[in-house]
């Protein structure tokens, strides 16, 4: 059925028991004749014209009967209907029942059928009426005057009939009736709303009744609105599906309300809206979700047309609404309704639901805190929107001040908690102690309980956890841990908040340090950081996240990893910062881009700097072996060459590497960055550059403590270390420098203190002597005596009974590798003779044979004999030395030398002849070296012969004895070559004036010996005739 057939409107369908009844001429319309009073019948239609050259016109009067023409009307039908309900037969059952149901349904389809047959005519009757044209619709159109007035009278008359009281108000009303009714109301409502024809019937003001600006229609309107708010606030039906009716029907009337307002320029809304009934009715839990979004979306309506109205009225208007919402509501549909119509910026509504918390039940917070935590997420509270870009600027942030208030709304509440769980506490521990009294077993004891400090937007923190005790020191576990899930469960609504407001607005310092102050560092808040992870900004990482992680790891105890979930959960954030920066950026292996300079280098190498002493920390408390911390390290070291090298100081310390495990843990990272790993093939030497190779290890080298020299020993364990050492002997004689840097350290010390000896310690020494032990294969034979000097020095500072790790074999080898001719201090030979072995001793008679005569070793003396066999120079400088110093002991000298300080080796400070024949001598008559002296000793005697003749009984005696024992000990008992000829060189030298002055009275001892001599060689033989013919021996001196 449609409005006009050749007027461009949108035609309306509905499912009447009339439909599709076309009414052309058929219609009653009165008419009235003003200048005659009879009735003509003119095609069975009674017209009532209005004469408007009449002067007695009465438009009130015309009004009124046209109203009462249709009330009879909807009589007529009223009556028919109830004839029909009366012709029922008097039964009751079910099907009479439904037989008056329908009845009464089919009333209404009547009513606006009849209404609907003159809407038709009208319609098709009036001028075409567009949306532009409704502004000018007061003009005088006599032809439209009179089906204008009839057809706002016979809504006025339908609407009322509809909305009657006696139906609307009926509680045992059949819904289905009930819903024809409304629905037939919504009907008239959603024509005038959409068709042109009719909206204007609304906006008529020359048919108001006395000029009194009272509109038919929307008087009509408004007084059915007023009943059905009341029927709904006294809740006069308790069916859902009248309620659903009702307040669809409203929300019509609030619909074209709104259209009207619009079209009247807003300017005053046409009806009046308790809004309090509304309000009241969307709070109340027991009318379902169903009917309180229903009275939400009609307050929501209102809203929308007052956003329309001038600033102020709008506002006081939106106000009053959120105000008595906020007084009542109790669950997040009406909380989300505050919030999404910006209910957060408006004090008054903050204020109301601020104050409820602290005298309400728990779970009103809970519901608030829950409410805005869904609104952010819906962007109802959009403060991403709000988000000022220029953070520094809180005071004038809109974002702050929304902030502030989700802020305060978590302090009240947790201040709240804090007073019901003291109340909680100091009432059990009451009973306790009333249980204990009437066991008698009461005990003097205090009761005491803390009561934490808190105040109303202050920092609280309210998660007073025992699993961190209080510190953050993880202690325990077991029933800590429970306890911990406990607590966070019981303050979720406080975490789940925070996390979506981080998610929000994950880089403002002032979310993360309100997250902090506020739960503290727990479990529960690390979940949120590890959550939102990949929201957060580098800058953000570097200036609030890593350094409270790296406090919260240094507050961990040094027992390892405790198992504790809290701090797991501080590793785990730490772990996901270097998978997101570094492990999965494409540039991680990469050392390219380190070059930029400027304000992004800085603040990317200072976020590197935090990041990698975080995870030092963390290795430090045990996590090493499931983290893969060593290779994010070496990552990051790696992208940050050069910079990075001067963090090498920190990291090789005692103090980092405070154990054995944790050495390990730090020195892979080492390992791992110059490829010195036992993995097939490192991650980080395939981008390393030989420049920042040599830059690495000159500073490892460069370092001057155990750590760095256990590390340099553990590269030295591997081939490509050892070759990149040799290769570059600058960074061997480095790491010398270093060791003698941090071996004066400690002779200083042990000078300031002289009660302090052996100062180094065991690990110490464990270190030094490990490293110089590794050296000695590498170190440039130039730079091997400067080796040995420390080596030395270490040895006299180790403690007795300590182990060295380089033993005398080792330091032989150094000692073989020192050039000869190469310069020793005499403290070097004297500390070398008095702590080295053998060996080594042997090693050092190539370098000071004159000292090593003085050992006690008859390995070493044979050796320095043997050396100085070939040092005649020594041989001829220690005779002069005599000739200008007069009798001297070795002793003396000797302890001269050692007070002399260092210098040089020379023979000037020791009788060197007189060493030699002390050498010889052993230490028993049954030595096994004796004979080996003798020999070595052998060579020597000619030598000394020859610079000092003074000796000559001392070199034939010693010849002798050499000559004896080798005969014995040969199995053919010949002599020794050597001593032979040279005992047979010194007879053929000897001449009477020598023999005279050297030997004098001591001839006899000359014959003597050469009397033994001359059975050993024929040569000798020879020489003893030849002495004795010349006269030099005689028989008498034989015989003597």
């Amino acid at each position: 059925m449609g409005f006009g057939s050749e007027n461009n409107d949108i035609n309306i369908n509905y499912n009447n028991n009339n439909n599709n009844n076309n009414y052309n001429n058929n219609n009653n319309i009165t008419n009235v004749n003003n200048n005659n009073n009879n009735n003509n019948n003119n095609n069975n239609n009674n017209i009532l014209y209005i004469d408007d050259e009449n002067n007695g016109y009465d438009d009130d009067n015309i009004i009124n009967n046209k109203i009462k023409y249709w009330q009879d009307e909807f009589n007529k039908l009223k009556q028919e209907s109830y004839e029909k309900i009366k012709s029922l037969p008097p039964t009751n059952n079910h099907t009479n029942n439904f037989k008056i149901n329908d009845i009464k349904g089919d009333l209404s389809d009547s009513l606006f059928d009849r209404w609907y047959e003159f809407a038709i005519q009208y319609a098709q009757s009036i001028t075409t009426t567009t949306e532009t044209t409704l502004f000018d619709i007061n003009n005088n159109n006599n032809d439209n005057n009179e089906l204008e007035i009839e057809m706002i009278c016979s809504t006025k008359v339908l609407l009322k009939n509809i909305i009657d009281i006696d139906i609307i108000a009926n509680s045992l009303l059949d819904d289905s009736v009930y819903r024809k009714y409304l629905e037939q109301f919504r009907k008239v409502i959603t024509i005038y709303s959409s068709k042109p024809k009719f909206t204007k019937l609304l906006l008529l003001s020359k048919f108001e009744i006395n000029n009194n600006h009272h509109h038919l229609i929307k008087d009509q309107l408004n007084e059915s609105l007023q009943q059905l708010l009341i029927i709904l606030q006294k809740r006069m039906i308790s069916s859902i599906g009248k309620r659903i009716e009702l307040l669809n029907t409203i929300k019509s009337i609030i619909e074209i309300g709104n259209k009207l307002f619009k079209i009247n320029n807003n300017t005053v809304f046409p009806f009046q809206v308790n809004t309090n009934i509304l309000v009241t009715f969307s709070n109340s839990t027991e009318n379902g979700e169903v009917l309180r979004s229903l009275g939400l979306d009609i307050l929501k309506l209102l809203l929308l047309n007052e956003q329309q109205q001038q600033q102020e009225e709008e506002e006081q208007f939106k106000l009053d609404i959120l105000r008595s919402m906020s007084m009542i509501a109790s669950d997040n549909t009406t909380l989300n309704f505050i919030w999404s119509n910006q209910g957060i910026n408006y004090i008054d509504v903050v204020t109301i639901l601020q104050s409820r918390i602290p005298t309400s039940q728990k779970e009103l917070g809970i519901k608030i805190l829950s409410s805005i935590s869904t609104s952010i997420k819906s962007s109802t509270i959009d403060i991403l929107t709000n988000y000022c870009s220029d953070q520094s600027d809180y005071s004038n942030s809109s974002i702050n001040k929304i902030l502030q208030t989700i802020f305060d709304f978590i302090d009240l509440f947790s201040i709240k908690i804090q007073t019901k769980q003291s109340q909680q506490l100091l009432l059990q521990k009451l009973q306790q102690q009333q249980k204990q009294e009437e066991e008698g077993q009461t005990k003097e004891s205090t009761l005491s309980i803390s009561f934490k400090p808190s105040k109303y937007n202050k920092n609280i923190n309210y998660l007073n956890e025992k699993v961190d005790g209080g510190g953050g020191v993880g202690s325990g576990g077991g029933d800590d841990d429970e306890e911990s899930s406990s607590t966070n469960e019981k303050y979720q609504e406080i975490l789940d908040l925070f996390e979506t407001i981080v998610n929000q607005i994950p880089n403002n310092d002032m979310v993360i340090k309100k997250l902090i102050s506020s739960c503290g560092c727990t479990e529960g808040s690390l979940k949120i950081l590890l959550n939102c992870s990949k929201k957060f900004s580098r800058d953000m990482w570097s200036s609030q996240l890593l350094p409270l992680l790296f406090n919260e790891i240094q507050l961990m105890k040094f027992q390892g990893v405790s198992g504790i979930q809290r701090e797991q959960s501080v590793i785990d954030c730490v772990r996901e910062c270097a998978r997101l920066f570094y492990l999965d950026s494409p540039k991680s292996l990469s050392s390219a881009d380190n070059s930029d300079i400027g304000s992004n280098h800085i603040e990317s190498l200072k976020f590197a700097h935090n990041l990698f002493f975080t995870i030092i920390e963390a290795i430090r408390h045990g996590y090493y072996d499931t983290e893969g911390f060593q290779i994010v390290c070496s990552i990051i070291i790696l992208n940050h060459l050069p910079s990075s090298i001067n963090w090498f100081q920190q990291v090789l310390n005692p103090s980092t590497c405070y154990n054995l495990k944790t050495s390990r843990a730090i020195f892979d990272i080492f390992l791992q960055l110059m490829g010195f790993s036992e993995v097939e093939k490192s991650v980080t030497i395939q981008s390393l550059k030989i420049d920042h190779m040599h830059a690495i290890f000159h500073q490892m080298v460069s370092i001057s403590n155990p750590t760095a020299f256990n590390l340099i020993s553990t590269c030295l364990k591997f081939k490509p270390a050892v070759q990149f050492l040799l290769d570059n002997p600058i960074l061997t004689n480095t790491l010398i420098q270093s060791i003698r840097m941090f071996i004066t350290e400690l002779k200083n010390v042990q000078n300031e203190n002289p009660y302090v000896k052996n100062c180094l310690e065991r690990e110490q020494a464990e270190a030094v002597t490990e490293v110089i032990k590794n050296i000695f294969p590498i170190v440039n034979p130039s730079d091997a005596n400067f080796l040995f000097s420390i080596s030395l020095n270490v040895l006299l500072l180790i403690p007795s009974g300590t182990p060295s790790s380089y033993g005398d074999e080792e330091l032989s080898k150094l000692i073989n590798r020192i050039p000869i001719g190469s310069p020793l201090s005499l403290l070097d030979v004297i500390s070398g003779l008095k702590l080295c072995g053998t060996e080594s001793k042997i090693a050092l008679c190539d370098f000071s044979p004159q000292y090593c005569l003085l050992d006690s070793d008859e390995q070493v003396r044979s050796t320095a004999l043997r050396v100085l066999s070939r040092r005649n120079d020594l041989i001829i400088s220690s005779s002069n030395n005599n000739n200008n110093n007069s009798s001297s002991g070795s002793s003396d000298n000797l302890n001269n030398i050692r007070n002399s300080g260092s210098g040089i080796i020379n023979n000037n400070n020791i009788n060197l002849l007189d060493s030699i024949f002390k050498a010889v001598k052993t230490n028993s008559k049954s030595s096994i070296y004796e004979m080996e002296l003798l020999i070595s000793a052998s060579p020597l005697m000619p030598m000394i012969f020859n610079v000092d003749k003074s000796y000559t009984l001392q070199c034939l005696d010693l010849l002798y004895k050499a000559i004896k024992q080798s005969s014995l000990r040969d199995p053919q008992s010949k002599p020794n070559q050597i001593a032979t000829d040279s005992a047979e060189y010194i007879l053929t030298q000897l001449k009477q004036s020598d023999i005279e002055l050297y030997i004098g009275s001591k001839s006899s001892t000359l014959i003597s010996i050469c009397v033994k001599l001359k059975k050993f060689s024929n040569s000798i033989k020879l020489i003893y005739k030849d002495l004795k013919k010349n006269g030099f021996i005689n028989d008498k001196t034989v015989l003597l």
